[in-house]
């Protein structure tokens, strides 16, 4: 059996939605933060946070952002690379939240 003209159009149109999706899924965006210059590489986690946290003003959403960012881009190529940027939140975390207590 043909299908209708319009159930094609249809498929079409989720079609093109899906590639939209797919598209737009992750870019890399630049901020307008210090240029990290090999840091996230070269840094320790401990010294990667407190760098975060002075160059983004303590602000948790920026350094999440960057630290994701990071992450999602080389968590295929190299894993042990995103979960130092995990750890690396989950430090930034901590010690945003002591300060918040004191």
């Amino acid at each position: 059996m043909e299908e209708s003209k319009k159930v094609k159009e249809e498929k079409m149109r989720l079609i093109d939605i899906l590639v939209e999706i797919a598209e737009e899924r992750l870019k890399f965006h630049h901020s307008n933060a210090p240029d990290a210059k090999g840091k996230f590489k070269k840094l320790s986690v401990e010294k990667l946070a407190n760098w975060l946290i002075r160059t983004r003003k303590g602000n948790m959403s920026k350094i999440t952002g960057s630290l994701n960012q990071q992450a999602n881009f080389n968590r295929k190529d190299d894993p042990a690379y995103a979960r130092k940027m995990d750890r690396t939140r989950e430090i930034v975390k901590r010690k945003l939240d002591k300060k918040k207590k004191k």
